[in-house]
C-alpha cells in the first residue's frame, strides 16, 4: 500500500475527496515484472506504484510526469501546479 507519511501544507482541490488506496497485488506484482523487463528508465519505487496504476487501469496523481511519461499506456495527471 501506498500512504502519505507527512501532510503537505499546500493540497490540489483533489485531495478534498476521498482517495482510494491501491494495494500492490498479483496483478500489480505481474506489471512491475513487466516493466522491469522492459528496462524502462523510472525509479523501482516509481514503476511499483505505476504497476499498481496499470494492473487497476487507474489514472495516477503526480508531480513526477516526466519520469512517468516514458511508461507507455500509463494515464498521468498532474498533482501540483
Amino acid at each position: 500500500m501506498v500512504r502519505l507519511l507527512r501532510p503537505r501544507r499546500r493540497q490540489h482541490p483533489a485531495a478534498q475527496h476521498s482517495i482510494a488506496v491501491a494495494a500492490f497485488d498479483l496483478p500489480a506484482s505481474s506489471a512491475f515484472e513487466s516493466l522491469r523487463a522492459s528496462k524502462i528508465r523510472v525509479a523501482t519505487i516509481d514503476l511499483r506504484i505505476v504497476a499498481i496504476a496499470l494492473a487497476d487501469d487507474r489514472t495516477l496523481l503526480s508531480r513526477n510526469s516526466v519520469d512517468l511519461g516514458r511508461v507507455p499506456n500509463l494515464h498521468v495527471e498532474g498533482w501540483m501546479r
